[in-house]
Formats: C-alpha cells, structure tokens, sequence
C-alpha cells in the first residue's frame, strides 16, 4: 500500500503476556540505547505503548496493555528510559 508505514520489528503482547511484553520492550530499548542507536521518539497511546526508531524504514516497537489498563487513547510522547526504570533490571 502506499502512503502506510512499513515496520522491521514488532513486539506484541496482551492479556497475561503483556509484563512479559514490556519487559521484553524495556529490554530492547535497553540494548538500543547500549549501542547508541538513535531513538526518534517514544508514545503512549492508551492501548500500547510504542519506541520509534529512528531508521529510513520506520521501524516501530510496541507492545498492548491488558485492556482493563487501557487508558486515554491520545498519544502522549514520554522518555523511552522510563520502561526501564519500570521493569526494573532486564539483564
């Protein structure tokens, strides 16, 4: 389709999975920034929360909250760092 974003990777979870999911997310953008890899932006959408890269294809990272956790369904960009001190130590 033109015009619609096209994505490398995607990390998803709901439901009971949806810890493991942020964790897994928190430890992604751990590595990312481990490596100096740039980080073009960060948004919680309510439903998911999403790590943008920044790469010529747009890759997007994200992962779906339980839905009894779903909050407004305005984007509003955070600190990607804040997933870590969420999850606590992912290595």
């Amino acid at each position: 389709m033109t015009g619609c974003p096209t994505y490398d990777a995607v990390v998803v979870g709901a439901g009971p999975n949806g810890l493991a999911a942020s964790v897994e997310l928190a430890s992604a953008v751990e590595r990312i920034l481990e490596r100096g890899y740039p980080i073009g932006g960060a948004e919680d959408h309510g439903a998911t929360i999403s790590v943008y890269l920044s790469a010529p294809d747009g890759i997007e990272l994200y992962y779906d909250r339980p839905r009894e956790e779903w909050g407004t369904p305005e984007a509003e960009p955070f600190d990607p760092r804040e997933l870590l001190m969420e999850s606590g130590p992912t290595s």
